[in-house]
């Protein structure tokens, strides 16, 4: 999963180029055109262009590599309208890149700098009612995967791929969510018995669960029928930032069996058991989602009663 970085760090700083890419396995880093570019008269014909004649190149802009074959009056020119990317787990002055065939100019990239470690630490708060299952969303991460690291189920072939979207964005999000409730209907309770099953991965595909082939890493969901296929790096760096905080996969779901004492004097009608959950969120670059994998904490517990 890349991370991006503006342009100008590299030509401002000669310490920029050597930096590493971001921690972790399977990452890379995408580099924003941030600042205007000079006009270049193109061989007097009064056309203008832009010149790019360093590297890093930049992954928002569609560039257009040309050379030239022949000599004198056989001479010709060869166009080719290309994105750069550069190799995962490779830093910038490798001038390492997958070069691929596109159309278009502009690639929608905006910022995105991994994970924020200090909001990931905070955590949602505790302040909402039990009557909604989970609480909000929060946004703790922000990557971009290119678009031959995800397959979409209706498009056959990487040209298909990536006229619908040359690039995706992957967000973290946090929310707790509600594993057990219990009501006291007649007021004599002060004990609650919180028995519940929790699957600790679950993969959303057009509003359906679907079901994990971990053969190939694809995705298929029962209802609509879609299937989403993820690389093995992509999969690979979403679990290693959800072991990274203490998630394990060594089960699929595990039982949650415990005692809960309301200790106080003035009664209670609810009581809700939540589970901290960590939800990598794919979305095309026009915001549509394509797939969510949702990582259940189960050692992270948050009871609440009303």
């Amino acid at each position: 999963m890349y991370v991006t970085r503006p342009l100008s760090l590299y030509k401002k700083s000669a310490n920029g180029l050597p930096l590493p890419p971001p921690e972790g396995p399977n990452s890379g880093i995408l580099v924003i055109q941030d600042q205007d570019l000079e006009p270049t008269s193109c061989f007097g014909l009064g056309e203008e262009y832009h010149e790019v004649k360093e590297l890093p190149f930049p992954q928002n802009l569609n560039l257009e590599l040309f050379y030239r074959s022949g000599i004198s009056l056989n001479r010709t020119t060869h166009h080719h309208h290309v994105a750069f990317i550069p190799v995962l787990n490779q830093p910038l002055p490798s001038n390492k890149y997958y070069v691929i065939n596109l159309s278009g100019k502009k690639r929608g990239l905006r910022q995105a700098s991994g994970v924020s470690e200090a909001l990931r630490a905070i955590k949602p708060e505790f302040k909402f009612s039990l009557a909604k299952k989970s609480s909000e969303s929060v946004v703790v991460g922000k990557w971009y995967c290119p678009f031959m690291f995800i397959k979409e189920g209706t498009h056959k072939t990487w040209k298909e791929e990536m006229r619908k979207s040359m690039f995706y964005e992957m967000t973290l999000e946090q929310k707790w969510e509600q594993i057990f409730s219990s009501e006291n209907e007649y007021g004599m309770q002060n004990t609650v018995n919180v028995d519940a099953v929790v699957q600790k991965e679950v993969v959303i595909i057009a509003g359906w669960e679907a079901v994990i082939n971990e053969m190939n890493m694809c995705f298929n969901n029962v209802g609509e029928k879609s299937s989403v296929g993820l690389s093995t790096a992509v999969v690979e760096r979403m679990k290693w930032e959800q072991e990274r905080v203490g998630w394990n996969g060594e089960e699929k779901q595990i039982r949650v069996k415990k005692v809960e004492e309301f200790k106080c004097t003035n009664g209670w009608k609810k009581f809700g058991c939540r589970v901290f959950v960590e939800t990598f969120v794919l979305k095309t670059l026009e915001g549509s989602i394509v797939l969510t994998y949702a990582f259940r904490h189960h050692d992270q517990l948050w009871s609440k009663w009303e």
